[in-house]
């Protein structure tokens, strides 16, 4: 070895604080110069170098070497979960004595797919987004009341037969999720009555300080009233998750965390805690980015828990979601009201009279009068109002009116009750609006129990349609069945209907 260097390993793979594959890792380790004859090569793994009690296997045999590089694979007989260390060192001449090494930490996790982390919450592989409602289909967003903005990947939601995605382009405007959640997810070996978990029959369950279901309010720290069940609508086991129902709605605008702790199967026995959320429960570290990205907000989750009284380590799984706002609730509904109104002002909306039916008593003693025509309402949709139109929005991100007007239509009935034999009025009558069924029409308020309760009494009832809700809307719910992405037409449209009945009244 006269007037050579001595050689020096360096571990090129797997590199230094690095994430390697659940299939295991190809082992590379340059020593620069070629040793020679003398020299004694050995290579250690130290896994789960976090946890107690850590161990250490001699993994040289599995490595050869060719020329200045020793190469080889270390795959799951020789890896533990978690953070392993790989040590290389070399004694040149033989003496015993090491003369260089190098080390390589790197974490292993085989149990954990995070391939899809940027749309589809890993915490539950059953279904993209579960657990659902939750916080992790969010992105922080000052503009908005909350704070919040739903943030859904077109590719994290269900694809039809055709293989088109929904559109959550609608839902991604809003700044949280329902006030009236139900928390859908799904832990397939959970028994519910061997875990105790509050059932519908006692809802009260809920609030024990031992409840193995709990949503705490963190500003608070109060549990809310809820029950779970598993969902009885599937064919098959995989149509089965577990539903979370809140016993009444949560305020608008905040946030909740949810807890899952002590599951336990039909046997009785615990269901293990998946590796994934063990990383942040027990804070096992590891160099995946995806991963640790998550870490300081589920600290604070685990906080708020700890608020209310639920350890972290009694978790099964914990996550949070954000209730929307009012703004973003009602916002646009609240919009067109006041839009409109204002638009009215002192006047009255500007109606035709169609046609009117005055049946004798012997075509029909409960009715006097039958008044059908139609009304304009300021128009807040694309298309000229028609099934299947989307909200007009203007720059403000509000429902526009630019001028136009929707014709709705409207009947209004007439008891004999409000006159006496003679025709002259006995008493001015109670007016009220009646709204149909489901994809009906204002001809509904002629039907023999409604004219039945108008004569008893005293009631002159009126209709519009709900659009959006009414006959010609039909074919845009069977459209939904096809395409969920049609959905927003629903709710767009009963804008215009709301507006109408309020125009009506």
């Amino acid at each position: 070895l006269a007037g050579r260097c001595t050689p020096k390993p360096q571990i090129l793979l797997p590199a230094n604080q690095s994430q390697i594959a659940a299939a295991g890792t190809p082992v590379e380790i340059d020593f620069v110069n070629a040793p020679g004859p003398a020299a004694k090569l050995e290579v250690l793994l130290f896994r789960n170098v976090d946890e107690a009690p850590s161990t250490s296997i001699d993994v040289t045999s599995l490595l050869s070497l060719s020329g200045a590089t020793l190469s080889g694979a270390l795959g799951p007989a020789e890896l533990r979960e978690g953070r392993n260390r790989l040590l290389a060192r070399i004694d040149v001449d033989g003496d015993g004595v090491v003369d260089q090494e190098a080390w390589a930490t790197f974490s292993w996790e085989p149990n954990v797919d995070v391939s899809d982390a940027d749309r589809c919450d890993p915490f539950d592989r059953t279904r993209c987004l579960y657990p659902f409602p939750n916080d992790y289909f969010t992105a922080e967003d000052a503009t908005t009341p909350t704070g919040r903005r739903v943030a859904i990947a077109p590719d994290a939601l269900p694809a039809n037969f055709s293989g088109a995605h929904v559109d959550p382009t609608r839902w991604n405007r809003l700044d949280g999720f329902s006030a009236g959640p139900m928390l859908v997810f799904d832990v397939p070996a959970a028994d519910l009555a061997a875990t105790g978990a509050p059932p519908i029959t006692d809802i009260g369950r809920s609030l024990d300080p031992d409840s193995p279901v709990a949503l705490v309010d963190p500003d608070t720290g109060e549990r809310q009233l809820l029950w779970i069940e598993r969902d009885s609508n599937g064919m098959t086991a995989d149509q089965r998750p577990l539903i979370i129902r809140v016993g009444k709605n949560l305020p608008n605008g905040r946030r909740f965390a949810v807890a899952l702790r002590n599951l336990r199967d039909a046997a009785g026995e615990p269901v293990p805690v998946p590796r994934l959320f063990r990383i942040y429960r027990d804070g096992i570290p590891t160099f995946d980015p995806a991963i640790e990205a998550r870490r300081a907000h589920m600290e604070q989750v685990f906080a708020i828990l700890a608020g209310s009284g639920i350890p972290r380590e009694e978790l099964f799984l914990a996550w949070d979601f954000t209730t929307q706002s009012v703004e973003s609730l009602a916002g646009t509904l609240l919009h067109v009201r006041d839009d409109g109104f204002a638009r009215l002002g002192d006047a009255a909306p500007t109606f035709t009279v169609t046609q009117v039916i005055e049946p004798t008593p012997a075509q029909d003693s409960r009715m006097l009068r039958d008044v059908r025509g139609t009304f304009q309402v300021p128009l807040y949709l694309t298309d000229g109002g028609v099934a299947g139109s989307n909200l007009r929005f203007g720059e403000d991100g509000m429902p526009e009116n630019q001028g136009d007007f929707f014709t709705a239509a409207f009947r209004c009935t007439v008891p004999r009750s409000v006159a006496t034999d003679g025709g002259a009025p006995v008493f001015p009558a109670r007016p009220s609006l009646y709204g149909h069924g489901l994809l009906g029409t204002e001809g509904e308020v002629g039907a023999g129990n409604v004219r039945d309760m108008a004569n008893e009494h005293n009631f002159v009832f009126c209709a519009t349609r709900w659009y959006g809700m009414e006959s010609n809307d039909q074919a845009v719910a069977i459209s939904i069945i096809s395409d969920f992405t049609n959905f927003p037409k629903f709710p767009d449209r009963m804008h215009q209907g709301f507006l109408a009945f309020l125009y009506l009244g």
